[in-house]
């Protein structure tokens, strides 16, 4: 059984992203002591206060890998436009959603890595949800993978697997939802191609998973981007 859902009007209209307070409370002291006394929160603090809030990994080795590039391959280092590759264009839209440079910025190749407290204060909150039901996202994940996988698959398999459009229409047809079976409900190859991209931006195209092996690999549902989809189904306790 699931976690206990808000069924009001207010859980249908989205209340996954709105704010709770206790989890803003948490941040923020997980925050103070991470800073530690500095004037500025750099990007390469956010790994420590996440390891702080006790995030699991699967919802953080996006983030992880960002920032890991952006001091590696970035930082202090002058980039032009002809240098975008695919990984880059992934760490400027996290820099975006993590920082105070600015969309602008980001166009004339200028960033910088103070962290914005208001961002990192939206960001986290989701990801503290994600903690607070690792459980249920665990178990309900593991039925969708056991489905489709073909050998059976241990804890760490399980949380690294790649839900492909193969394997979503694998579990279509197991489901009995596929175009061509006698249920009153079919769903089209299309709608699959939609749930492999729903949760990996938003509407207006902004980045919410920063995953680089989406880049190489084309499209796939991980076990973040499954915990995001039931978010927006109000399918976990905010």
């Amino acid at each position: 059984m699931g976690p206990k859902k808000d069924r009001s009007s207010r859980a249908i209209q989205g209340i996954f992203e709105k704010l709770n307070d206790d989890k803003v409370d948490e941040i923020l002291e997980a925050y103070n002591v991470t800073l530690d006394g500095e004037d500025d929160f750099h990007l390469s603090k956010v790994p420590t206060l996440l390891e702080y809030l006790n995030i699991p990994g699967c919802f953080t080795e996006d983030i992880n890998e960002c920032i890991d590039y952006y001091y590696t391959m970035m930082h202090s280092r002058d980039l032009s436009a002809g240098s975008l590759n695919s990984k880059l264009e992934i760490v400027f839209s996290f820099l975006e959603a993590y920082t105070i440079t600015s969309a602008e910025e980001i166009g004339k190749m200028q960033y910088i890595d103070i962290v914005d407290i208001d961002k990192l204060i939206n960001n986290v909150d989701k990801l503290l949800k994600f903690r607070d039901n690792y459980e249920y996202i665990y178990d309900s994940w593991k039925l969708v993978t056991d489905a489709v996988a073909d050998t059976p698959l241990d804890t760490s398999q399980t949380l690294s697997y790649h839900l492909t459009l193969p394997d979503l229409k694998k579990l279509k047809k197991k489901l009995n939802l596929d175009s061509q079976s006698q249920t009153e409900h079919s769903l089209g190859d299309g709608f699959l191609i939609d749930m492999l991209s729903c949760c990996t931006s938003t509407s207006s195209g902004r980045l919410i998973n920063f995953d680089f092996e989406k880049a190489r690999k084309g499209p796939y549902v991980g076990t973040k981007d499954f915990a995001e989809i039931l978010g927006n189904l109000n399918e976990l306790a905010t």
